[in-house]
């Protein structure tokens, strides 16, 4: 879920995520894919399947890592908004590796699930070491995506009319 905040004309604090639907999602991510996306290399405008994106982890501007990806699956229902990536050769993750990204609404806002199969990245083996590895992977995807759907309400806030506040 979103931590953004959101203010209103009148003042009134509220939570930015009660303020965007799923088709607000869409929306969004049409105007502006690379506005939205937190991994460097992402294209302005929306992929299609079959596109192959040269992610990278950029950090305190040093690239720390090449993701490359093919976006092999995008699909809009009523209910949901599902976006596939699987890895190329080079990323971090190993080959045959998939990121999925799942928009959908609960409780009146938006949520983005990510689920990640991951082949030869970190805790992928049967090592004493994979299981702790596989935690600290996973807080390390949490602090990567958490501001992709932060941006994406942010945006869809702002165009409302509204204050966006982060980090509540």
């Amino acid at each position: 879920t979103t931590t953004v905040n959101a203010r209103g004309p009148d003042g009134e604090i509220i939570d930015g995520g009660s303020l965007v639907s799923l088709d607000d999602v869409w929306n969004e991510l049409h105007r502006c894919f690379n506005c939205n996306f937190p991994i460097g290399g992402a294209p302005k405008e929306f992929p299609k399947v079959g596109d192959q994106i040269p992610l990278e982890m950029n950090l305190a501007g040093v690239k720390a890592a090449n993701l490359p990806v093919e976006v092999t699956q995008i699909n809009r229902a009523a209910d949901a908004i599902d976006i596939e990536f699987a890895t190329l050769p080079g990323h971090a993750d190993g080959p045959g590796s998939t990121i999925h990204f799942r928009w959908t609404e609960q409780g009146g806002a938006p949520n983005l699930d990510i689920r990640g199969y991951i082949t030869e990245g970190p805790g992928s083996g049967d090592s004493p070491f994979s299981a702790p590895a596989r935690v600290g992977y996973t807080a390390l995807a949490q602090l990567v995506w958490q501001p992709y759907i932060d941006n994406v309400v942010t945006h869809v806030v702002q165009s409302k009319g509204y204050e966006a506040l982060p980090l509540r």
